[in-house]
């Protein structure tokens, strides 16, 4: 996840998530013993979904999204991130766990939550 904000300060934009762990220069298994990983884009942003394996399906699912937002006055743009847990053993999440307002330029504004069936994991 801090991979793509980087990578979206250095290009302007999220990189590719189908080449994801190529242009990221990060490498990574698409599946383990326990979890499914993936990423997907979303309007303003990119998600990445950790969901139990079959064999594992007493685990919880998480998904990591990265929004892009703007202060207000400014056209710098701003990168958030939210970390979201399912609300319940067994189940799956996917890009509807999280919700991203971009917001506009010089206007501000925007924000990335965890929503239906996620809920934000706070350190």
């Amino acid at each position: 996840v801090s991979a793509q904000q980087v990578y979206y300060l250095e290009h302007g934009r999220f990189a590719d998530t189908d080449k994801t762990s190529g242009e990221l220069g990060v490498g990574f298994k698409r599946e383990t013993a326990n979890y499914r990983y993936n990423f997907a884009p979303l309007d303003g942003g990119v998600i990445m979904t950790a969901n139990p394996t079959v064999k594992n399906a007493a685990y919880k699912a998480y998904a990591a999204g990265i929004g892009v937002i703007f202060q207000a006055g400014s056209a710098d743009p701003l990168t958030l991130s939210v970390m979201c847990e399912s609300n319940k053993i067994g189940q799956t999440l996917d890009a509807a766990a999280i919700s991203i307002t971009p917001g506009e330029a010089h206007i501000g504004g925007g924000e990335i939550q965890c929503v239906g069936a996620a809920k934000e994991v706070r350190q």
